[in-house]
């Protein structure tokens, strides 16, 4: 009986030893060092995958066994990354020797930056943007879809739609061209047809911008008829 017991004991003290064997063969990494070996590679897929777009934050579920033996890295692959900000699923190659050894997923929140204009003043609803309103700055985008506007001389000349603070990323939605004749103002009618050319004043029933077709009206006789915005105060009238 007591051999018996002997051998019971180093049975358990040999699977303790290999227990505690198989422990000491392995390591633990954890969810930080993931965070932290996986920054570097996956700054550098993004910017192959498009320039600007950077990883706001990186996210392991888990952490993870590795053999102790040799040393580990993470990669990621460019073509895995999705060019647009937002939250992206990426793989994840954990390389062993530079060897791959298995594949995690990383959520990553993605962002973007970007150089984009600005407004360098205020301005109200209505008010026209001049080139001393716009200046460049460097800003980052979140979501996908979000599109400002890059082109300054598409701006320059146009009335705001709402107001806009200074150094707000600019769409070009918000703008349109300025109102060039309010309603109820006098403006200049210019008729032509052939050699004849005919001016006269009347009186603006409608706001207009340059090329749109507004109702004016004869201040004496009250007739109204079409004519076309071609500048501040003045339109035209095509005679047959």
């Amino acid at each position: 009986m007591k051999r018996n017991l002997k051998m019971s004991l180093m049975a358990l003290a040999a699977l303790a030893a290999a227990a505690l064997g198989g422990e000491a063969e392995a390591r633990m990494i954890h969810r930080q060092e993931l965070v932290e070996a996986a920054q570097t590679p996956m700054q550098a897929a993004m910017t192959l995958a498009k320039p600007g777009l950077e990883p706001k934050a990186i996210y392991f579920a888990r952490s993870l066994q590795l053999p102790d033996q040799g040393e580990w890295r993470l990669a990621v692959n460019p073509q895995d990354v999705d060019a647009e900000p937002g939250r992206r699923v990426i793989p994840v190659t954990v390389l062993l020797n530079g060897k791959p050894h298995l594949e995690l997923t990383a959520n990553v929140m993605v962002q973007q930056r970007e150089r984009v204009l600005t407004l360098a003043r205020n301005l109200a609803r209505g008010e026209i943007v001049g080139p001393q309103d716009l200046r460049w700055e460097e800003r980052v985008v979140n979501h996908k879809g979000m599109t400002y506007a890059d082109d300054p001389a598409q701006l320059i000349g146009m009335a705001v739609k709402r107001p806009v603070r200074a150094g707000a990323p600019l769409k070009s939605d918000w703008f349109d061209r300025p109102i060039a004749i309010e309603r109820g103002e006098r403006v200049r009618v210019t008729a032509k047809s052939g050699a004849l050319t005919i001016r006269a004043i009347a009186v603006a029933d409608q706001a207009g911008r340059v090329g749109d077709a507004i109702a004016v009206r004869n201040p004496e006789s009250s007739r109204r008829y079409l004519a076309t915005v071609i500048a501040p105060g003045a339109v035209r009238v095509e005679m047959l």
